[in-house]
């Protein structure tokens, strides 16, 4: 029996919704909170580079149009929908079916209401520079982002409008994580070489942690016991407990001397929390780690300088 695969597609100033019925199964992104086997590695590229991804399904690669997350099964287009002219640089696709993304250009975050039906489309203001990657609440009630150019977090309600409410944290704060319980907010801040834990509410700084040299991401192993950072410029994983909020090991990927050539960005946990997932964007590779020794095991093939990362089933 086949069935149905939606796919947020974020395509410079479109958000390209497809909805086909395919073997290829459902999408499983890590903003979803979902917890199927993991089957696809799929890699995305922001816009402004036009920049091209591979899915790995069962051994078998298969090329992705530019800045589109794409089963291999899949390619006929239900709509596009136009949010906003300028780029637009983190996107979920919730729990709740609905689309939140980020548009840096107009320092806001879109809410894509039922994007397989009447579309709605609603706009939130952050007031900050460079809101560029977003968390969102399990409810949807709340929005969460990083804003390189104020070096800020902020909290947006996506429900009563107020006004939002921002902080400054470390110096280009980056990658942002929600614990799924939804007690911690995780920021890593690439200019700090550091990462932290912050009150979800208040946004208040509970914990500052060192970590590796330009923490471009950040996320939490599905089970919750670990935080991990991708850094950029040693071409490493600090590995944090986030009980104590201690960095507890690194991991090597490919190395300081390698960091350049590869440019580690994204980093993703399978749903078992068994492997990560490390897009190395110059290299046009996809790093598989497990995750207990530490060991790379392969890297996957992939075009064009693929960025982001979702596990589809």
């Amino acid at each position: 029996m086949h069935r149905g695969l939606h796919e947020a597609v974020l395509e410079g100033a479109r958000i390209l919704v497809e909805a086909h019925l395919a073997g290829c199964g459902r999408l499983a992104r890590r903003g979803v909170r979902r917890r199927e086997p993991a089957g696809h590695v799929a890699a995305a590229a922001p816009e402004p580079r036009r920049d091209v991804g591979h899915a790995v399904a069962r051994g078998a690669i298969e090329a992705i149009p530019p800045g589109v997350l794409q089963c291999r099964h899949s390619g006929h287009p239900l709509r596009r929908l136009r949010v906003a002219q300028e780029g637009h640089f983190g996107i979920v696709w919730h729990a709740n079916g609905d689309l939140y993304a980020t548009a840096e250009g107009r320092k806001s975050v879109f809410w894509i209401r039922d994007p397989l039906g009447e579309a709605e489309t609603f706009e939130f203001g952050s007031g900050q520079e460079g809101t560029h990657m977003l968390a969102v609440a399990p409810d949807g009630l709340h929005a969460w982002t990083t804003n390189l150019g104020s070096r800020t977090v902020s909290l947006i309600d996506l429900k009563t409008r107020r006004a939002p409410q921002s902080v400054e944290v470390g110096e280009e704060p980056e990658g942002i994580w929600l614990s799924d319980d939804g007690d911690t907010l995780w920021v890593s801040a690439r200019g700090s070489n550091a990462a932290f834990k912050l009150d979800p509410q208040t946004l208040e700084v509970r914990q500052r942690i060192e970590t590796g040299n330009f923490p471009l991401r950040i996320t939490v192993r599905p089970q919750g016991d670990y935080a991990v950072t991708s850094n950029l410029s040693d071409g490493g994983l600090s590995v944090i407990d986030t009980a104590t909020g201690k960095v507890v090991r690194n991991i090597k990927v490919s190395g300081p001397d390698q960091a350049e050539a590869k440019t580690q960005v994204t980093i993703l946990f399978s749903p078992n929390g068994e492997r990560i997932y490390v897009a190395e964007t110059m290299a046009n590779t996809i790093a598989e780690v497990d995750f207990a020794s530490g060991r790379v095991l392969r890297r996957l093939p992939g075009t064009g300088g693929g960025d982001g990362l979702a596990i589809i089933e």
